[in-house]
């Protein structure tokens, strides 16, 4: 296991590790606790599993728009 892996997995904070096309590659017990889904279902899954449907279209635009190394838009 990785430094990184390690990491992620020792948190006691929900981590989610996702690649730059939104898929799932990391997720940890806290992840399993506040999402309610296990490790072996989010893995290899789109992020838009964790993301409300009405809001899926948004954080598409967003990721993609990070990833091409935009600025993040984050409404209070």
């Amino acid at each position: 296991m990785s430094t990184t892996q390690n990491f992620v997995a020792a948190s006691p904070d929900a981590m989610i590790i996702a690649d730059e096309l939104g898929t799932i590659l990391q997720w940890n017990s806290a992840a399993v606790r506040m999402f309610g889904l296990p490790a072996d279902e989010a893995v290899g899954r789109s992020l838009d599993v964790i993301v409300p449907e009405p809001m899926r279209g948004a954080h598409t635009s967003g990721m993609q728009r990070l990833t091409s190394g935009g600025v993040p838009r984050v409404r209070s």
